[in-house]
């Protein structure tokens, strides 16, 4: 009889080890859960700016300088600067003529079928 008491005085250490080492698991798999979650979030990201980073280095970069003369005219010219080649160009000026009028430049740029890099 006495061992029968002793069982249910020790039920309550019992039932606290176990409320503890189910706690335990519970914030483990839940911080688990988070951690995985902000994984995949980071990556999505990473895989992003890889692609944008990729498709930048596809692109074309065309820039317009204007070359000074020495006897006042200008001249401008028109560099592929990025690192592929740019297909099917067409230049058009915005600029009315009367504000360009120390410019020398053509009525008809392009269209070119290929401009390459550094050109």
């Amino acid at each position: 009889m006495d061992s029968l008491i002793d069982i249910f005085k020790n039920w309550d250490a019992h039932i606290m080890s176990a409320m503890g080492i189910l706690g335990g698991l519970w914030a483990y798999f839940r911080h688990d859960r988070k951690i995985k979650n902000q994984e995949k979030i980071l990556n999505d990201f990473q895989i992003k700016q890889i692609e944008k980073e990729e498709a930048k280095e596809k692109m074309a970069e065309m820039k317009a300088n204007i070359i000074s003369s020495h006897k006042g005219a200008a001249k401008i010219r028109f560099v592929n600067a990025g690192k592929v080649n740019a297909y099917n160009v067409r230049i058009e000026i915005l600029t009315p003529e009367e504000e360009m009028a120390k410019i020398c430049y053509g009525a008809n740029f392009g269209p070119y079928d290929v401009v390459n890099p550094q050109l």
